[in-house]
């Protein structure tokens, strides 16, 4: 992947760190931080003999089921007080009936949107808005927490990954007509407003994004390539 992604750094904390304290006594903050991420669970969204589920892996490898009753469950996303959205697909492909779920932290499953088309993606805002990429048509819908939705972003081909920065942008990676010409990935201010990121090599099928965003000091894009969307 040929592309020109724009990194952002601070003055690392990491250098200032070490600087007050002894290199012992930074590797053991670091350790320290590595053993409290370690605690957080692994949500997976897939299908087994049970049919659609919601498979919940803790930090030391035990698998659980966290819910179930779904058909084709799809992409995941928490918002910050822990509930989870899911996009499944119904027993046919129409266009139509896909539907995103909503699972609280105790795995009670409610139906937070239906009938939806070709829902892709789904990213969750600071304030709990739900923003959905719809493959087929091109667009981004922002729902709020009580499910009223709207337009957020049109003008796109075949929105798939998205991701927020801490600053609360929304970045989308879009690919172009059929695929034949270059990709994108965009970014999206919150009063939707966009400007372009880069511009990908046309062999690139660009299919995911995450942020790493370690110690808050710097951010990279990382873009999935596939030669199979969807």
């Amino acid at each position: 992947m040929k592309t020109k992604l724009t990194e952002t750094k601070c003055r690392s904390a990491i250098w200032r760190a070490s600087q007050l304290f002894s290199w012992v006594a930074w590797l053991g903050a670091v350790i320290l931080m590595c053993s409290s991420a370690s605690a957080q669970n692994l949500i997976v969204s897939g299908r087994d003999a049970g049919g659609g589920e919601i498979f919940k892996f803790t930090w030391d490898g035990k698998q659980g089921i966290f819910a179930s009753g779904l058909y084709r469950p799809w992409d995941v996303a928490f918002d910050r007080v822990g509930n989870l959205f899911v996009v499944d697909y119904g027993i046919r492909d129409d266009v139509g009936i896909a539907a995103i779920y909503k699972i609280t932290p105790n795995g009670m499953v409610t139906i937070f949107a239906s009938r939806l088309s070709y829902p892709s993606e789904l990213a969750v805002d600071e304030a709990g808005k739900v923003f959905v990429a719809d493959y087929d048509n091109g667009l981004i819908y922002v729902y709020k927490p009580n499910g009223s939705r709207a337009i957020f972003a049109s003008g796109l081909y075949h929105p798939a990954g998205m991701a927020f920065d801490n600053a609360g942008n929304l970045f989308v990676v879009d690919n172009n007509i059929s695929n034949i010409y270059q990709g994108s990935i965009y970014e999206y201010n919150p009063d939707g407003s966009r400007v372009t990121i880069a511009e990908l090599d046309p062999s690139d099928h660009p299919a995911g994004l995450a942020f790493d965003d370690w110690a808050t000091c710097s951010w990279r894009i990382w873009a999935v390539r596939s030669t199979n969307i969807l």
